[in-house]
């Protein structure tokens, strides 16, 4: 005859009470959702058995089922929100076993698919925060979901969590690299023609990279092959990191030339790591860079900044929700430099530090023009032979509205407020692509980290950390 243990029955007793209260919790969490995003709900008589993962042992995550025979007058909706919540509790996001190996999941998340446009559409009008908070605690199979449905808009939503963006990137790149691979094989090749053999190389070129970075473990939150192309890569692990910085590239910054960006963002990261400090980098190429070589007309009008703008102002509010508790730097280099310096003039730009390198001016007259949550957070590099800031210097307090050309006012004058640092002297032709390594790669790991630096304005500067 079987003899129960009491202690085993007194210590699962407490287990299911444990259970209760978190299924209470996740009940009016979900109410509360749901009541914000005004989604639609099925009836309860569509419900099937909602699978819970409710036990952690030993640190290691094991996988036990938790069936809710009994929903009441519980919509569905709501037990399918309680389900995605309850997950998260025990999984992490990015290591949730997924889907795959929960066939009632799979089944139920068939038949979703009213809960996924609903959600999606609910996004419309939110700021990136607002959605971060809306999307905030729910597993990974919600955003492969949403990911496999909709990628362009999940990839293309500022808050959504970054693995599900990631998610959507790839299927983007996928779906880009099979159009080209088609393309290919469905042309005949014209070699006697010089623009077909152009434009064939070109496709072909294209069709190698996205090869090679859908092959990589690169983390990728945004692909765009229209025009000059567009992509944002994450460089470094954001979740442990101690600070942020957000790159901003400038001038012949396109898709084909993407690994120019993202070098720059690696040799941020390895500098800090040969400082002993942990950082993480986007590059972040969200917008329609001026093409060329040198000051051009492209490069020497606002059109380009003034369009790129927004973008950042979003990117940036959320990252700045995903990662609440370290700093955040938005490192505007060349050309990048004015489209940071509208973003932050004529909106708000969520970064703790703006730190601008090799910059033509900002249309800002000083630092107090702009909108960052404090005033000692700008910091501003400037070669000694930097050509573009030497132009920048001859067009000092020139503005597009009277002639068209220039951007405004030379953040590098100590009159102009900012911190202005020492950035080492390589000569002409190197000074204004090594601003992110070496001596100056150091000094901008230190401000975004939080340690003190030298003002050449003779300010005191270790008050601001």
């Amino acid at each position: 005859m079987y003899t129960f243990d009491h202690d085993e029955l007194f210590a699962l007793a407490g287990w299911l009470n444990a259970v209760s209260a978190e299924l209470d919790v996740a009940r009016q969490a979900t109410e509360a959702v749901l009541a914000m995003a005004g989604r639609q709900s099925r009836a309860a008589a569509e419900l099937a058995a909602v699978v819970i993962e409710v036990e952690s042992r030993s640190g290691d995550l094991s996988r036990r089922a938790l069936f809710l025979a009994d929903v009441g007058s519980g919509l569905w909706d709501e037990a399918l929100r309680q389900r995605w919540t309850l997950s998260t509790l025990w999984w992490d996001i990015q290591t949730f076993a997924g889907s795959d190996n929960d066939p009632q999941l799979d089944a139920m998340l068939q038949r979703a698919v009213v809960s996924e446009t609903t959600l999606v559409a609910a996004l419309d009008g939110l700021r990136p925060s607002q959605v971060a908070a809306l999307m905030a605690g729910l597993p990974i199979e919600v955003g492969r979901r949403l990911a496999w449905r909709t990628p362009a808009v999940v990839a293309a939503t500022d808050g959504m969590p970054l693995v599900w963006r990631e998610l959507a990137t790839r299927r983007l790149m996928a779906s880009e690299a099979e159009r080209l691979r088609s393309a290919l094989a469905s042309r005949p090749a014209r070699l006697d023609e010089p623009g077909d053999r152009h434009e064939r190389g070109a496709m072909q070129r294209r069709l190698a990279l996205l090869d090679d970075w859908i092959s990589s473990d690169r983390v990728f939150l945004w692909f765009d092959p229209a025009g000059d192309g567009q992509l944002i890569e994450v460089v470094g692990d954001l979740a442990s990191a101690k600070a942020v910085g957000v790159f901003v590239p400038g001038i012949s910054s396109e898709l084909d030339s993407f690994e120019m960006v993202a070098s720059q963002a690696r040799s941020l990261v390895a500098t800090a790591e040969a400082m002993n400090e942990e950082i993480a980098v986007v590059a972040w190429l969200g917008y329609d860079a001026p093409a060329g070589i040198g000051f051009n007309l492209e490069a020497a009008t606002t059109d380009k900044a003034l369009a790129g703008a927004p973008g950042l102002v979003d990117f940036v509010d959320g990252l700045a929700a995903q990662r609440p508790d370290i700093p955040l730097s938005v490192v505007a280099h060349s050309y990048g430099s004015v489209v940071a310096g509208w973003a932050a003039t004529y909106d708000h730009l969520h970064a703790d530090r703006l730190i601008i390198i090799g910059s033509p001016n900002l249309v800002a007259a000083d630092v107090g023009a702009l909108n960052l949550p404090g005033p000692a957070g700008v910091f501003v590099g400037e070669a000694p032979h930097d050509p573009v800031v030497a132009v920048g210097d001859l067009t000092d307090g020139w503005r597009d509205d009277w002639s068209g050309l220039g951007h405004g006012y030379d953040p590098g004058d100590c009159d102009w407020l900012a911190t202005v640092f020492e950035v080492q002297d390589v000569g002409v032709i190197d000074a204004h692509t090594t601003y992110t390594s070496g001596q100056s790669a150091e000094t901008v790991v230190r401000i975004m980290v939080g340690t003190g630096i030298e003002d050449r304005c003779d300010r005191p500067v270790a008050e601001l950390f």
